[in-house]
């Protein structure tokens, strides 16, 4: 969820491990495949070209972003690393969970591709321009995620949190 954004943004996962987003001033998810060779690709809105997004050997991941108004979605590769294709805001975007059931954010308004490293503990964090620190991004025990964003106080949610539960958590 990006900042200044009073919804909560839902990114459900499907039976095939496809996660997609209902974002805001945008009805209709978009769908990143990931073809034969592991690339994934973007059928972004205004965008006549599919955007690559490739994955190193080590399970970096990196994005050619191409801002775009509408927020890009993402996808789940084989080896559950996923990525993200949210492009023109400058706030961070949430969305990819890694194996432990952290995520991480990546905010991408420049032309240059943001690598997202995944430690040994299983934490990810975002190498984001303008943000010094990397952001952490936890799962609760419900399954639900929300987003301690760079700029804000409070975590966005993401889907209904039990406040309980959230104050437990910190």
């Amino acid at each position: 969820m990006a900042v200044g954004v009073p919804e909560p943004q839902i990114i459900p996962r499907n039976r095939l491990g496809y996660v997609y987003s209902v974002a805001v001033r945008f009805p209709q998810p978009q769908i990143i495949p990931r073809n034969r060779r592991g690339y994934v690709y973007s059928m972004a809105v205004g965008v006549p070209k599919p955007q690559i997004i490739p994955r190193k050997t080590w399970g970096y991941v990196y994005s050619m972003a191409v801002r775009v108004p509408e927020p890009q979605i993402i996808h789940i590769n084989r080896q559950r690393y996923v990525n993200s294709m949210t492009v023109g805001v400058p706030e961070p975007q949430i969305i990819p969970r890694n194996r432990r059931g952290y995520v991480y954010s990546m905010a991408v308004s420049v032309p240059e591709p943001q690598i997202i490293p995944r430690n040994r503990r299983g934490y990810v964090y975002s190498m984001a321009v303008g943000v010094p620190e990397p952001q952490i991004i936890p799962r609760n025990r419900r399954g639900y995620v929300y987003s301690i964003a760079v700029g804000v106080q409070e975590p966005q949610k993401y889907l209904e949190i039990n406040l309980d539960m959230f104050t437990l958590w910190r």
